[in-house]
């Protein structure tokens, strides 16, 4: 399931999300995602008593942007109790024309007329 976003979404926790990997290629970054959903988003489902929120695994693209920046922290992943590694996803904000990441691995802003972002969620799980 893709969607293309016009602004960021207000019904997914970007705070409280984990990013696993980070992707730049020509024109592409692909992040690969653990999405905190709030109560609102038509993903969620009910927490399970071991777990503090729900959570669903997908992909942000950010994609045909003119102008990218990265101020990195040089920070690696953190690893986690069940031994995966992570960075905390911060912030995600559009400003006009400007799209910024921010997060353990640094910001990331990225510009331009024909910007697209999307978000892919993961069918297996």
């Amino acid at each position: 399931m893709k969607f293309n976003l016009s602004d960021v979404p207000l019904d997914i926790g970007f705070e409280n999300s984990f990013v696993e990997r980070l992707d730049i290629a020509p024109y592409t970054i692909t992040m690969f995602i653990d999405f905190h959903l709030h109560k609102i988003h038509p993903l969620y489902q009910p927490v399970k008593p071991d777990e503090w929120g729900c959570f669903r695994y997908g992909t942000l693209k950010v994609f045909d942007f003119k102008n990218l920046s990265w101020e990195a922290t040089g920070s690696n992943p953190a690893t986690d109790a069940d031994g995966s590694k992570s960075w905390n996803f911060d912030y995600f904000t559009k400003i006009e024309n400007i799209w910024t990441l921010g997060g353990d691995w640094g910001e990331i802003k990225v510009s331009g007329d024909k910007t697209r972002v999307s978000i892919e969620w993961s069918e297996d799980i």
